[in-house]
């Protein structure tokens, strides 16, 4: 129990419960909030996930164009994570501000594009019709950082890179008219 003045300011139970002053804050490195995830996977940061139906309460990499089923980004450096770590889980942002891998398949993003699931696993394009997406794009992505995608053949003409995204996830009604 530490006391400012004789009042309680922070406070940590015998059962681990934590109580802060009426007027306190808890600050962190990370800018979003993460739940911890089971994945048969092993995924990188900035990838985005979906449901994995075959698993219980689990995630998969993203595997196709404008999946319905997605979750989130396994995250970088998460502010606040949920959920205990256990072996083959991973911090999937839910909500907040994280890189996220990104293809040039929907075109170039800018901030305030939409970004759904990309055609290379794992990775987020600009939405350009309607669907789920994973969130918005913060920044657009530096094209010095920007590089062909891995396996040309497959990804022939795309290039990958990486930008800023508010994880929101949403169903996008496209662009206006």
């Amino acid at each position: 129990d530490l006391q400012a003045d004789k009042s309680s300011v922070f406070r940590v139970s015998t059962n681990g419960d934590i109580y802060s002053g009426s007027k306190g804050s808890v600050f962190s490195g990370g800018a979003d909030l993460a739940e911890r995830y089971s994945s048969a996977d092993t995924l990188e940061p900035g990838e985005v996930v979906a449901l994995d139906y075959m698993n219980d309460h689990s995630v998969r990499r993203a595997t196709k164009p404008y999946q319905s089923d997605i979750l989130g980004v396994v995250s970088t450096n998460p502010g606040f994570v949920a959920g205990s770590y256990t072996k083959g889980s991973f911090p999937v942002a839910l909500v907040g501000r994280v890189p996220v891998r990104i293809t040039s398949e929907g075109g170039d993003i800018m901030p305030g594009d939409r970004l759904v699931a990309a055609t290379k696993p794992g990775y987020a394009m600009k939405a350009s019709r309607p669907g789920r997406t994973v969130g918005i794009a913060m920044s657009a992505p530096n094209p010095a950082k920007m590089k062909p995608c891995a396996d040309q053949k497959m990804f022939q003409n795309l290039v990958c890179g990486e930008v800023m995204m508010f994880v929101n996830l949403s169903d996008y009604a496209g662009p206006l008219k």
